[in-house]
């Protein structure tokens, strides 16, 4: 069994949801003074952006994730995606090393390659980081299904998932 919780490369994430949090707080703000034209479209826009902003503190703050290569009860080798919050672990993925065809490497200029991939397949991103320098994308098949998941980078993770089998 091998298991691994990448950790944050970037505080982008962090970043983004904080300044983004105090903007629309203060858009709130400038919103209840008086004469304001417009107050109504104001206050929408800066409920928009604290909701987003809220939205980036749970997925890249207060969640992480964990990555495992675990056995089954058949014996077979599955990888787990498991998140981890504060005090809860939840298991978001579980897919067989077998139906795994392909592991690709991903950098930030690789978009293109990353779209073409994930055509026609359902896609989850499980990467900490909010714009991650460099992740993998799984391509596998399980249930009649196809999928792309797209995680953080791991060496010894990667080797096992191409290899299928844990040393």
């Amino acid at each position: 069994m091998y298991e691994i919780q990448p950790k944050k490369t970037n505080e982008l994430g962090r970043n983004l949801a904080l300044v983004l949090f105090f903007g629309g707080a203060l858009a709130m703000y400038f919103s209840t003074l008086p004469n304001l034209p417009l107050r109504p479209v104001m206050q929408m826009i800066s409920i928009l952006v604290l909701a987003f902003s809220l939205m980036l503190l749970g997925r890249y703050v207060f969640k992480s994730f964990s990555y495992a290569v675990i056995e089954n009860d058949e014996g077979g080798l599955d990888f787990t995606v498991t998140e981890l919050k504060r005090r809860s672990r939840i298991t978001l993925t579980r897919v067989s090393l077998s139906g795994i065809s392909e592991v690709i490497p991903l950098s930030e200029s690789s978009k293109k390659i990353l779209a073409e991939k994930k055509k026609g397949r359902k896609s989850f991103n499980y990467c900490v980081d909010l714009c991650p320098r460099e992740s993998y994308l799984i391509l596998c098949e399980e249930c009649g299904e196809k999928y792309a998941i797209r995680i953080s980078k791991d060496q010894k993770l990667v080797e096992l998932l191409s290899n299928g089998s844990v040393k």
